[in-house]
């Protein structure tokens, strides 16, 4: 997208990643890896009802609901299919885990109150807060894995609210002129 956006008329110096469920790892996995590579770091990442950290232990995954929608059945087939013959804690099944989660660009984290992988996407939450990130997070009462895909709607409106609030704060920073040092903004001359 970075190299040939351009040529679909893609601003790409404002660019942000983001996605639901598998989408929002592969989010943070694109970002992470955008890093590790010394490449353009998305502006902000969000991840909605996502997973972080394929090694948290089944125990761990817990939900008020008696069949959540990521049930620990989910789960076995999940690691006994996409991540068969997997370390479960290499950063790439696992970014929760991958050292340099300090450099990550504002994030947005939405869980769901009955969702088993809440537990997870909270505790990155806090490593990121606890490491400077600038982290927005919410949780969804009453509802579910998929919250922004089912009834009912309200919820899914706020949360995809909340998405645009942190697309349109990254790309209005984005487009903000550099400060000088004495409070001013700098123009090109």
């Amino acid at each position: 997208m970075r190299a040939h956006g351009g040529d679909h008329g893609w601003d790409t110096g404002r660019m942000t990643v983001g996605g639901p469920s598998a989408g929002g790892k592969f989010a943070l996995n694109v970002a992470l890896q955008a890093i590790d590579a010394g490449e353009y770091v998305p502006l902000a990442v969000s991840t909605e009802y996502g997973g972080a950290d394929a090694s948290m232990p089944d125990s761990q995954r817990t939900s008020p609901k008696r069949h959540p929608v990521a049930s620990p059945r989910l789960g076995r087939l999940v690691r006994a299919t996409y991540a068969k013959d997997t370390d479960v804690t290499d950063p790439l099944c696992s970014p929760a885990r991958h050292p340099r989660l300090a450099e990550l660009p504002p994030t947005l984290i939405l869980t769901a109150e009955y969702d088993t992988l809440r537990h997870e996407m909270h505790a990155l939450a806090d490593d990121l807060q606890a490491k400077g990130v600038p982290v927005t997070r919410h949780e969804f009462a009453g509802v579910d894995h998929g919250f922004t895909h089912t009834k009912p709607a309200e919820t899914a409106r706020a949360a995809i609210t909340m998405i645009g609030d942190l697309l349109r704060n990254a790309y209005s920073d984005a487009t903000q002129p550099p400060q000088d040092t004495l409070g001013g903004t700098t123009t090109g001359g």
